[in-house]
């Protein structure tokens, strides 16, 4: 009702201009010192009306041995204010605040091709912009991370004289810390050359690794299962030992007792021979009982089949299957799955 008793107020524009708030929502200006080419704005933007055009430079090296880095210098910038819809994302995502809104609203044209404004028209509305708005009583600006304060060092003390080291005390060298100890690998024999302890290994490993691949081949298991537990009782018997006699340990030589000095009293003691020690009689070895049987060994699978009968392996399991009532999609799965065994000879998961 208020509005109804009240008198219309027109302003004759553009012959008068009704004063707007200060920080009106106008047109888009760009601050192009703060443009560093992101091109985040003209990602973001909805409407595509964002035109950005950049070529790279290098600045000369700061010192000597230093290496020249190259930089963005942009050469357009353009909005085309026919497709802007003055959404405002552009400025928030902006980085480094180099778009601001500014009040300006008189750019029309009579050309609808003349709304595009290029890079110095947008500079010149920077001039209408605000700067921001001080804090209010009592609120708190952006904290800054300050420096963390460095430590004073503690004054040196008056170190004590050290006591000597003891003689069994190892002395650390200048050539730096001490190796880490690692574990030592099976003990080459004496006797033999590195290349012959490292083929009796290679051999070693291989024998291990025919016979654990035959008994996993003899359960049943998948060839690639064989083959891999295979090569991993090779590894373990690569880094056992080569053999018994080979890693029996050395014999440690007696050490001769130092002769004892003569004193002015008498003669020096006559060294006596030791007596040699007795053989002993070697005992009886235990009589051999008749050696254990030994199980049959398991059936091994059948050798692979050829086209035909894997053939007639897959039509006999599908006929199975669907006899038993299965619905075809699996039959016709589970058929060539026995198709695939019965090419390449192994068992399936029932036997």
């Amino acid at each position: 009702m208020r509005h109804m008793v009240s008198k219309a107020v027109t302003v004759q524009y553009p012959d008068e201009i009704a004063p707007l708030p200060p920080r009106s929502r106008g047109v888009i200006a760009l601050k192009e010192e703060n443009c560093t080419v992101c091109m985040l704005c003209a990602r973001e933007c909805p409407d595509w009306c964002i035109y950005i055009e950049d070529h790279k430079e290098r600045r000369a090296p700061k010192g000597e041995g230093k290496r020249a880095k190259s930089f963005n210098v942009l050469d357009r910038f353009a909005i085309d204010y026919a497709l802007c819809m003055y959404c405002g994302i552009c400025v928030e995502v902006c980085p480094y605040d180099a778009l601001f809104w500014s009040p300006e609203f008189e750019y029309a044209e009579g050309d609808i091709t003349h709304l595009t404004h290029e890079m110095d028209r947008l500079e010149d509305w920077m001039r209408t912009v605000l700067p921001p708005s001080p804090l209010e009583e009592g609120a708190k600006g952006p904290e800054l991370k300050a420096a963390a304060p460095v430590a004073a060092a503690p004054p040196p003390k008056a170190e004590a004289p050290a006591a000597a080291p003891p003689a069994a005390a190892a002395a650390p060298t200048a050539a730096g810390p001490a190796p880490v100890e690692t574990e030592p690998g099976p003990p080459r024999p004496a006797g033999m050359s590195e290349a012959e302890y490292f083929e009796q290994r290679a051999a070693a490993g291989r024998l291990v690794r025919q016979k654990v691949f035959e008994e996993e081949i003899a359960k049943g298991s998948d060839p690639r299962v064989a083959e891999a537990r295979a090569k991993a009782a090779e590894m373990r018997a690569r880094k056992a030992t080569v053999a018994d006699a080979d890693a029996a340990p050395p014999v440690a030589p007696v050490a001769e007792a130092p002769a004892a000095a003569p004193t002015a009293s008498g003669p020096a003691p006559v060294e006596t021979q030791a007596a040699p020690p007795k053989p002993v009689a070697p005992e009886p070895a235990p009589e051999p009982g008749p050696a254990p049987a030994k199980p049959p060994p398991a059936p091994g699978p059948a050798a692979g089949m050829s086209d035909a009968e894997a053939a007639e392996v897959r039509q006999r399991v599908y006929q199975e299957e669907m006899a038993k009532g299965s619905d075809p999609r699996i039959a016709e799965a589970r058929s060539k799955a026995a198709e695939m065994r019965a090419r390449k000879g192994t068992k399936g998961p029932g036997g």
